[in-house]
């Protein structure tokens, strides 16, 4: 199968031509008192420019988008040529975890999913009973995924491509996420697919009120119920926008490759083009200058150029034969389970009943801050909503049926060298890795500090005292008590100001983990080991031996030696397998692999010396490897 890892790797002349670019750039006057009524204004344009020649580091962007695991593989769409399509797939260690793509719009990226990664994959200790495999393509002619020439790549090209891909990647069945052309996208796929796309998320809803000649229930409780006061104003936002802020998009709806030659020519064009909607389409998000640049320079360095995003909208509202109309998403669309998200500062904000009218609407959340890039500004909702459809009593619980495991199409990560602990880790103990999932969590939940406008670093930022739970859930190690919480508070707060650094953060966050991994360490690896050696009865040589009396006797000292090796092998040992991994094989090589095929390679792996004794860890991981759940 033909699916490689990607490491986003921009050529240093391409860095070299930018910045040249940059230096050449020539603004345009601007009038008095214009601020955002206008578009961007001219100080800020220029502020970003110096900043993306002179200060910003493209490098280190790279490095925080290569912390998601990416990929590219090749899809064919009808009609079309095959397509080398990029996308960040990140797979669940928990057992029935759903398989879910995420689906970005314009000017949005596959970047967007980075806050939810973490939020979709973990275990119970953060969301309950639902976890997802996270799959966020780069649409075609978006980001690092190939364009097309061709004419008529539209709607349903695109949910083609996307769907393939899913398919490609072993889920038959799953769910979506998306809003902006993510709405269209994933509404095009429950069309097609209805029996792949089972269930769908929306942080958008766009269409009409009922009429009594499609949806006569919804048009008479829409006649009879008065819009509620978050209604009336969402009602006024979508007017607002489609006042003051359509010129974009009838630009690239009618007469997108003359826009092209501004934005494929001027980096300064491209940014501008951008930042105007980052600021106008959120709800107060603290956006940095990090951040804005970061998303500017993905369209500049795209693999098919910053214009080929621009034709969707032509191509989706001008659709060639067999194609799919803009129109037709915001129809009925059945046997698909959907639900939206409302947000205040969004581009469309409609009353429930207008919603309703796209499908079988199991669920409308209106919460009362967020904008137009809803994964970004507030990931927790989205997840919320996700939990709230899918988890049990959700109205799509079983739907679709959990996957047992992950795919078997892994792709294994091109070899790289370890990272190095910075000196922030070696103080408090732990490995770069653990710093990277720590700084992530903080990320989740911290705003930049004000003192520290243009630093990407995590230490510029700072996080609400009243988010320390929430940053803690992430990681899997949430106070156990309300005591707990408040003592921790004081640690990481020793100031009472209201926020907490990076550094107190990693102090506090180093201790939980340490804390639970020994807690975890004696129940997890026993309970691994446990189902290899048998629970009552044993394994040996493939055969199961009688548990009860002094056989049961002889397992209970067995497992106890045997974690005491792995005690000891652990002290000498530099290559630790992690909880996760022991977690995954528990679960997987007890259905995967037959008894008498594991209590083989365990007798192997102890020289004969009988299963009862228990596995050290180097043993163990020859068996997962034996197994094939290391690749």
């Amino acid at each position: 199968m033909d699916i490689s890892t990607f490491q986003v790797s921009i050529p240093d002349s391409d860095l070299d031509s930018l910045r040249s670019r940059l230096s050449s750039a020539t603004f345009p006057d601007e009038l008095e008192d214009a601020r955002w009524e206008m578009g961007a204004p001219l100080a800020d344009v220029q502020r970003l420019v110096r900043y993306w020649k002179d200060g910003f580091n493209w490098r280190q962007s790279e490095r925080d988008i290569n912390t998601m695991p990416q990929f590219r593989t090749s899809i064919e769409v009808n009609e079309f040529d095959t397509l080398n399509v990029h996308f960040v797939h990140q797979q669940s260690i928990v057992p029935g975890a759903i398989p879910l793509l995420f689906c970005h719009g314009w000017p949005g990226s596959f970047l967007e999913v980075k806050k939810l990664l973490p939020l979709l994959t973990a275990g119970n200790h953060c969301l309950g009973n639902v976890t997802f495999h996270v799959v966020a393509p780069s649409l075609p002619n978006f980001g690092f995924s190939a364009g097309t020439k061709k004419r008529g790549f539209g709607l349903r090209q695109y949910a083609e491509a996307c769907h393939k891909l899913m398919q490609k990647l072993g889920y038959v069945e799953y769910v979506t996420q998306g809003g902006d052309w993510g709405f269209h996208i994933t509404r095009m796929m429950g069309l097609l697919y209805p029996d792949h796309c089972k269930v769908s998320h929306l942080n958008v809803a766009e269409g009409s009120a009922p009429s009594f000649s499609k949806h006569p229930i919804l048009a008479l409780e829409h006649l009879l119920t008065p819009y509620s006061t978050h209604e009336r104003a969402g009602l006024g936002r979508t007017a607002h926008h489609r006042n003051t802020g359509m010129g974009y998009d009838i630009l690239q709806q009618t007469k997108p490759q003359t826009i092209a030659y501004a934005l494929a020519d001027s980096p300064v064009a491209l940014l501008a083009w951008i930042y105007e909607k980052l600021h106008e389409w959120t709800d107060d998000y603290p956006w940095t200058d990090d951040e804005i640049l970061t998303w500017a320079s993905i369209y500049w360095h795209s693999t098919a150029g910053p214009a080929a995003s621009l034709r969707i909208y032509y191509e989706s509202n001008h659709p060639m034969t067999g194609g799919l109309s803009y129109d037709r998403a915001l129809s009925y669309i059945s046997h698909v389970k959907y639900g939206v998200a409302h947000f205040p500062k969004d581009l469309t904000v409609l009353p429930n009943t207008w919603a309703a009218t796209l499908g079988d609407v199991i669920l409308q959340s209106r919460n009362p801050h967020g904008g137009h890039f809803a994964a970004v500004e507030h990931p927790e909702i989205i997840v919320r909503d996700l939990q709230a459809m899918l988890g049990k009593g959700g109205r799509a619980y079983n739907c679709p049926p959990k996957r047992r495991h992950p795919p078997s199409t892994r792709a294994a990560p091109p070899p790289s060298k370890p990272a190095r602990p910075s000196a922030l880790a070696k103080a408090h103990h732990i490995s770069a890795r653990t710093e990277a999932e720590i700084r992530e969590a903080f990320a989740l939940f911290a705003a930049p500090d004000p003192a520290a406008k243009h630093a990407a670093a995590a230490s510029s930022h700072l996080l609400p005292a009243s988010s320390l739970r929430r940053a803690l859930l992430a990681l899997a190690c949430a106070p156990s008590s309300a005591a707990e919480l408040t003592s921790l508070l004081e640690a990481a707060d020793p100031t009472a100001s209201g926020v907490i650094s990076y550094e107190h953060f990693v102090a506090i966050a180093a201790l939980k983990l340490q804390a639970r991994g020994a807690e975890v360490r004696r129940g997890e690896v026993r309970e691994a080991w446990g189902l290899f050696v048998g629970r009552g009865e044993r394994v040996v040589g493939g055969r199961r031996g009688g548990g009860g009396g002094s056989g049961g006797e002889e397992r209970d000292r067995g497992e106890e030696e045997g974690f005491q090796d792995e005690e000891e092998e652990d002290d000498t040992d530099e290559r630790r397998i992690t909880i996760a991994d022991l977690r995954r094989v528990a679960r997987e090589l007890k259905e995967e692999v037959s008894e008498q095929v594991l209590g083989d390679m365990i007798l192997e792996a102890n020289g004969g010396r009988g299963v009862q004794r228990g596995v050290g860890v180097r043993e163990f991981e020859g068996v997962m490897r034996r197994a094939g759940v290391f690749g």
